[in-house]
């Protein structure tokens, strides 16, 4: 079901950054085959049209959006009984994902620490790609990692009216996607975090090839409100909610002093896949919110929404969250309001569901 709505500004849907002047649209090609090559190849080609809006954004009566690191996160569980089974880490920080490379950006910004802490804990060994995805790359990695992979933007003009036209593709290459395709098929790890509109669209084609929906928007519902009122919903899973999917292998398999009885899932994009490979859902009647032409947003509404997948594809695993932020170690501070995103929050278990998530990931 789609709907119109008039849009209101959203701290979390700012409009897309450092635009470039494009003069041409691009061919919309549709798939013909469901060989996974092809449907590559005609998923790169399709790029979204978007408008910019003027009203998107923070509103100029919200208090200021801050952010400042937390590093102090001590885990209370033991370490691993035996070593991973697939130990390489292999981060992008090729593609501008959170740990990309830039001049006068600090190593620390990433906000992964912990993250990147609790991996080497559990016996994993982190390297870096500074170059495109290859064949030869993914050889020398057991899991790769793509977090936080925004869309690349261009400006379309219409000569009627004036009228600026956003045009969006992923970064991602044809060959790239290949490359990991064929790895996760032959026994390869992958774990992917998207993000809400404008930030986490560029993993999509990856994402379709794999089987994966992704909603290029935000998600919202009324029973889950965000900081500062906004409509990007900030959602608590637990059992007792329905949203914490319990029976998945990452969550059914004993693991010593890790209890996971809530996970905090903050502002972010929806996914779809088979049930059975659901481990974060999304409660039902949820509401996805799009980007349109003119002073709207689409409004589609499912009861078949999900947060976080995990699923087994070919020999290899994937992991898929729609939140950038889930495993992240920094404080949002909004006025007189903070909340932690989110392996620091003293109320959720997100730190426990990622060493839950890697060992998963880790053993074949």
């Amino acid at each position: 079901m789609i709907k119109d709505r008039p849009l209101s500004g959203s701290p979390c849907c700012p409009t897309p950054s450092r635009p470039v002047t494009c003069p041409v649209t691009c061919p919309v090609t549709r798939p013909g085959t469901h060989s996974f090559l092809l449907l590559v190849a005609a998923l790169f080609l399709a790029p979204s049209l978007l408008v910019a809006d003027p009203q998107q954004g923070e509103s100029r009566s919200s208090p200021r959006l801050e952010r400042e690191l937390k590093t102090d996160y001590q885990p209370s569980f033991p370490p691993p009984a035996r070593a991973p089974q697939r130990q390489r880490v292999l981060i992008d920080r090729h593609h501008e994902t959170i740990f990309h490379r830039e001049p006068g950006r600090g190593e620390d910004e990433h906000a992964a620490q912990i993250w990147l802490r609790l991996m080497e804990r559990e016996g994993f060994e982190i390297s870096y790609l500074d170059a495109p995805i290859d064949t030869k790359a993914l050889e020398s990695a057991d899991l790769f990692i793509l977090a936080g992979l925004p869309v690349e933007t261009g400006l379309l003009h219409t000569a009627q009216d004036g009228e600026q036209t956003v045009l969006t593709r992923s970064p991602l290459q044809r060959s790239e996607i290949e490359a990991l395709g064929r790895w996760i098929g032959k026994g390869g790890a992958l774990m992917i975090f998207a993000s809400h509109y404008p930030n986490g669209g560029g993993t999509r084609p990856l994402l379709d090839a794999l089987g994966v929906r992704f909603r290029d928007g935000f998600v919202h519902h009324p029973e889950h409100p965000s900081l500062g009122g906004g409509q990007c919903s900030w959602f608590t899973m637990t059992e007792g909610n329905g949203l914490l999917r319990q029976q998945h292998p990452i969550l059914a398999t004993p693991a010593e002093g890790l209890p996971v009885a809530a996970v905090r899932w903050l502002c972010g994009a929806a996914l779809m896949r088979y049930p059975q490979d659901v481990v974060l859902d999304l409660p039902d009647a949820t509401v996805n919110f799009s980007p349109r032409p003119g002073t709207s947003m689409a409004r589609e509404v499912s009861d078949d929404y999900a947060a976080a997948l995990a699923f087994p594809y070919g020999a290899g695993k994937v992991f898929v969250s729609g939140d950038q932020g889930i495993f992240r170690n920094f404080v949002y501070r909004f006025g007189q309001e903070s909340v932690h995103v989110t392996i620091t929050d003293p109320e959720a278990e997100n730190g426990h569901f990622l060493v839950r998530v890697m060992r998963w990931l880790g053993q074949r």
